[in-house]
């Protein structure tokens, strides 16, 4: 006799928690439209001169790409295929966009101590 309503009390808390979200306690909070004109803006067509039109040469290209897969912190949680996107960014540089290999720096969580991403190791590699 006590299961059946121990049983039967749990179904009703879940069902109230169900249907709880359609009830609304909280008063009615009034809102107030704002109408906002748009401003007429010239636009200026001419060509910028501080638009980057060529790219630099191989030998003036160089990139760090970090990929942190475990915080030290432990409050943060685990990520997953933060190494593998920044190993697979580094091989598209260096295959697709012209970077030279000892022009890519890759600083991953699965590296030795010198070439994990630290703050020191990020700094250094600037």
């Amino acid at each position: 006799m006590k299961i059946k309503l121990l049983a039967t009390i749990c179904i009703l808390f879940f069902l109230t928690l169900a249907f709880l979200p359609n009830i609304s306690f909280a008063q009615r909070k009034t809102t107030t439209k704002i109408q906002v004109k748009p401003t007429p803006q010239k636009r200026d067509l001419k060509p910028r001169s501080d638009v980057v039109n060529v790219l630099p040469t191989n030998s003036k290209r160089y990139a760090l790409i970090v990929g942190v897969d475990q915080y030290e912190d432990t409050q943060i949680s685990k990520l997953e295929g933060a190494t593998n996107d920044a190993k697979t960014l580094a091989e598209a540089l260096t295959k697709n966009a012209g970077f030279l290999p000892d022009q890519v720096k890759v600083l991953t969580n699965d590296q030795t101590v010198e070439r994990r991403p630290t703050r020191a190791n990020i700094l250094r590699s600037l």
